[in-house]
C-alpha cells in the first residue's frame, strides 16, 4: 500500500443474536456451551402466537409448560392459571402451608422475581425474549425457588434515535364452547323422569311440569349466563435517544371481558424507562405502576346451570325474574334472580416497581453488575350481597340477611443483586465465570371483616350493617420472609466442542428452622458439539448437534413463613382472672429441613439447513427429598 493515498477498512459485523445466548436472569450464558435444558422465545415468535397472554405463548411453544385445567374457574379472567414444568415436585393437595401452589415455576422479570398475577397482567407486546430454565443445570443459581423450574422475562430496553411513536391495537374475541354438552330438551327430560318412576302421569308435579312446557319453556340454562366475550388491547410506546441516554414511555390499557356476563377485568399501565451510559458505566431505571381492577360476574358459577331443569318457568306474567323457580314440592331457587340486584363482587390492585441497575465494563474480560428493586403492592376486595339474595333463601331475621365481605392487604418487597463476571479466551480455552450475591425481603399484611344486616340492595356500605358477622370475626394477618444467597457458575469450553458447566449455590432463608438455615444446591453438566468434528463440519445439511448432559441438586420454599415456628392463637371471645388465653395453633420445628429435588438430564439438539428445522430431545428424572406437610397430632399427645 505505498502508493496509496488513503486506505479504506471495512469491517465485517460480527453480530450476536439474542438466539445465541440463553439469559439466566443473573447472567447470559453463551448458547453453544451451555448444558442446561432451556427453551428460548422471541418477541417475533410472540407476537406471532399471541398477543395477550404471555401464558398462551409459553404453552405453545414448550410442551413441558403444561397448564393444569381448573373446571371450577373455566374461563374466569380474574382466577389465576396454575402450571407445572416437568411435572410436580411437591405434594400437589397440600394447600394450608403454602403461600400459592407448592409447584408453580418461579417467575423473573428483568432479574426480579415476579408473582404469578404480575406476570399475568404483562403486556406481551414488551416482552424482548423470554426463557424457560428446566434442568438442574439451568435453573440450580436459582437454589432454593428452582425445583419447579424458571421463566425469565426481559423487556424491551429503550431504542436511540429519533423519537419514536408506535401505537398498537389488539383485538381478541372468546367465546363459549358447548358443542360437548349434549342434553335432553325438556320433553325428553320430563319422559325420563315419567320412566325412572319419580311421578306419575296424574301427579301435580308431572302436570306443572307438562304445562310450562306447552307454555313453551325450553331452558337452555348453559347459555344463560354466558356471552361472547371483546376484549381490546391498547399500546402507546415512544422512545428514542442517543448512545449516551435512551428513554422510552410505555402506556397500556387492555379491558377484557370473561365469557361469563359481567365479568371482566381492566388493566392500566404506566412504565418510564432510563438509560444512561458514561464510558464503562451504563445506569438503568425501570418505573412501572399497574392498576388492575377486577370484577366478578353476578350470575354465580357455571356448575348451578347445569343442574337445572329445562322446563322450569323462571320469569313471571310480567317477564321478570322469579325468585323461586316453578317446581312443585322442592325449592329451587333462580340463579338469575341475584342478577336484579346490586351485588358486589370485585377488587382492586395497584403495584408500584422501581427497578435500578449499574452495569461496569472494568475491562473486556471482567463486569461487575449491581442492581435493586423495590415494590409496594395494595389491594382491596369487596363482596356485597343483598338482602334479598339467594344465599339468604333460609334465613327468616332481617337482621341476619344481606353481607359485605371486605379484605384489605399490603405489601413491600425489597430485593438486591450483587453480581461479578470473567471471560477469557485462551488459545482453544474459553473460561467464564459468573457469581453473586442477593437478599430479598418481603412484608405482607392484610386485614379483613364481615358485616350482616343490610336493609336493602341500595345500602350497600359496610356502615349500613348491623353487626359483624358472628361466625367471621374481625381478622388479620402478617407474613415476613427473608432470604440471602450465594451463587456461582463456571463454564468452560475446548475448541468449541467440548464444555462442562458447574454451578453452586448457598442459600438462607428464615422460613426454615434456627437449626437449618443453610443449605447448599449445585449442579454439573457436560456437552459436546458434534457438529465442530471433522466428519460433520462439511455436511451442509446438519448446522448443529449438540449432545448434552446434567445432574443435580435444587429446593423448593414455598410455604408459609412461619412453618418452622411455634404459634399461638389468642382467644378474644372469653377473659380470665389473669388476662386474656391463647392456645397453639402449630408445633415448631427447629430442624425443619429444605425439600429438595435430585435432577437428571439427558438432551440433544440437532438443527438443520441453517436451523430452518430444529428438534430438541430431552430426557429427564426428578425425585423429591424431604417433602414437606403438614401432620396433626392428636389432642392426647398434650
Amino acid at each position: 500500500y505505498e502508493n496509496q493515498k488513503f486506505l479504506e477498512v471495512v469491517l465485517k459485523n460480527d453480530v450476536k443474536m439474542m438466539s445465541d445466548v440463553v439469559v439466566t436472569g443473573y447472567y447470559s450464558a453463551d448458547k453453544k456451551t451451555y448444558t442446561g435444558a432451556a427453551t428460548q422465545i422471541t418477541q417475533d415468535q410472540i407476537s406471532k402466537i399471541s398477543s395477550t397472554n404471555v401464558f398462551s405463548v409459553i404453552t405453545s411453544m414448550d410442551p413441558s409448560f403444561k397448564l393444569l385445567e381448573n373446571v371450577q374457574a373455566g374461563s374466569n379472567p380474574n382466577v389465576m392459571p396454575k402450571f407445572e414444568l416437568r411435572g410436580a415436585s411437591s405434594i400437589p393437595d397440600v394447600k394450608s402451608e403454602y403461600e400459592g401452589d407448592p409447584n408453580m415455576p418461579v417467575f423473573i422479570v428483568d432479574g426480579f422475581e415476579m408473582s404469578v398475577e404480575k406476570v399475568f397482567d404483562l403486556d406481551p407486546g414488551r416482552i424482548a425474549t423470554l426463557t424457560i430454565l428446566k434442568d438442574a443445570s439451568a435453573t440450580a443459581i436459582y437454589g432454593s425457588r428452582a425445583s419447579n423450574g424458571v421463566v425469565v422475562i426481559e423487556t424491551r430496553a429503550p431504542e436511540s434515535g429519533k423519537i419514536n411513536v408506535s401505537y398498537a391495537l389488539n383485538l381478541s374475541v372468546t367465546a363459549p364452547d358447548l358443542s360437548d354438552y349434549d342434553l335432553l330438551d325438556a320433553r325428553e327430560k320430563l319422559d325420563l323422569e315419567v320412566a325412572a318412576g319419580y311421578f306419575g302421569y296424574f301427579d301435580e308435579a308431572y302436570n306443572q311440569r307438562l304445562k310450562n312446557i306447552l307454555q313453551g319453556y325450553n331452558t337452555d340454562w348453559l347459555s344463560q349466563p354466558l356471552q361472547t366475550a371483546v376484549s381490546h388491547q391498547h399500546a402507546l410506546t415512544l422512545d428514542g435517544g442517543n448512545e449516551a441516554f435512551r428513554y422510552a414511555l410505555h402506556l397500556n390499557f387492555n379491558p377484557s371481558e370473561g365469557v361469563m356476563k359481567k365479568s371482566g377485568r381492566d388493566r392500566y399501565a404506566v412504565n418510564v424507562d432510563l438509560q444512561y451510559r458514561l464510558k464503562q458505566f451504563n445506569f438503568r431505571n425501570q418505573l412501572s405502576y399497574d392498576y388492575v381492577k377486577a370484577f366478578n360476574s353476578p350470575y354465580g358459577s357455571f356448575g348451578q346451570y347445569s343442574r337445572l331443569n329445562p322446563y322450569y318457568r323462571y320469569r313471571d306474567e310480567q317477564g321478570q325474574y322469579v325468585y323461586i323457580l316453578d317446581d312443585p314440592g322442592e325449592d329451587v331457587y333462580n340463579p338469575l334472580w341475584n342478577t336484579t340486584l346490586k351485588n358486589k363482587d370485585r377488587s382492586v390492585y395497584n403495584l408500584l416497581t422501581d427497578n435500578f441497575s449499574i452495569d461496569w465494563w472494568i475491562t473486556d474480560e471482567w463486569r461487575l453488575k449491581a442492581s435493586a428493586s423495590v415494590s409496594v403492592r395494595n389491594e382491596e376486595e369487596e363482596v356485597f350481597k343483598a338482602p334479598f339474595h339467594t344465599d339468604f333463601k333460609r334465613e327468616k331475621d332481617m337482621a341476619k340477611r344481606g353481607s359485605y365481605d371486605v379484605l384489605n392487604s399490603k405489601s413491600i418487597g425489597y430485593e438486591a443483586v450483587l453480581g461479578v463476571s470473567y471471560s477469557k479466551v485462551l488459545g482453544m480455552n474459553q473460561v467464564t465465570f459468573n457469581g453473586g450475591y442477593n437478599v430479598s425481603s418481603t412484608d405482607m399484611r392484610s386485614h379483613g371483616y364481615s358485616v350482616l344486616g343490610f336493609p336493602s340492595d341500595g345500602l350497600d356500605d359496610p356502615g349500613f350493617g348491623l353487626d359483624y358477622h358472628p361466625e367471621k370475626k374481625p381478622s388479620g394477618n402478617s407474613d415476613l420472609s427473608r432470604m440471602a444467597g450465594f451463587f456461582g457458575n463456571l463454564n468452560y469450553a475446548y475448541d468449541n466442542r467440548y464444555f462442562a458447566d458447574f454451578s453452586v449455590r448457598a442459600d438462607a432463608s428464615s422460613k426454615f428452622g434456627a437449626d437449618n438455615r443453610w443449605a447448599v444446591f449445585w449442579s454439573a453438566g457436560v456437552g459436546y458439539n458434534l457438529h465442530n468434528e471433522a466428519f460433520l463440519r462439511n455436511v451442509e445439511s446438519i448446522s448443529s448437534l449438540r449432545l448434552r448432559a446434567s445432574y443435580g441438586v435444587t429446593g423448593g420454599q414455598n410455604f408459609n413463613p412461619y412453618q418452622a415456628m411455634t404459634t399461638y392463637r389468642f382467644i378474644t371471645d372469653k377473659w380470665y382472672g389473669y388476662g386474656t388465653g391463647a392456645e397453639m395453633m402449630a408445633l415448631g420445628n427447629d430442624d425443619l429441613k429444605w425439600q429438595t429435588t435430585v435432577q437428571k438430564n439427558l438432551g440433544l439438539d440437532l438443527g438443520m439447513w441453517k436451523d430452518r428445522l430444529t428438534l430438541t430431545f430431552n430426557y429427564y428424572h426428578k425425585l423429591s427429598k424431604n417433602s414437606l406437610t403438614d401432620v396433626t397430632l392428636p389432642p392426647s399427645l398434650g
